[in-house]
């Protein structure tokens, strides 16, 4: 293997990786979002999403959605890091 797809290969595992980890990031804050709103444990919150009319990336999505929509410039920490 050369040096080029060496580098190739990792530059797509760091991709995979970065995706993966957003991915996640997004379902624990929403996770975290439900548990607020329903009052309900964590179990439950993940079963919420999971049951989503498009599946859990969808209704994370739609959750993450709604936060950021109502949310202040300059009061949500993750919201401006984001927008960075």
């Amino acid at each position: 293997m050369t040096f080029e797809q060496d580098e190739h290969a990792v530059e797509t595992l760091a991709r995979r990786v970065q995706r993966g980890v957003g991915q996640r990031a997004g379902f624990h804050e929403a996770v975290g979002v439900l548990r607020g709103w329903q009052g309900c444990d964590s179990a439950r919150a993940r079963q919420d999403l999971a049951d989503g009319h498009d599946g859990q990336d969808a209704e994370v999505t739609r959750v993450s959605a709604q936060v950021n929509a109502r949310a202040r410039p300059g009061t949500d920490p993750d919201l401006d890091f984001a927008e960075r």
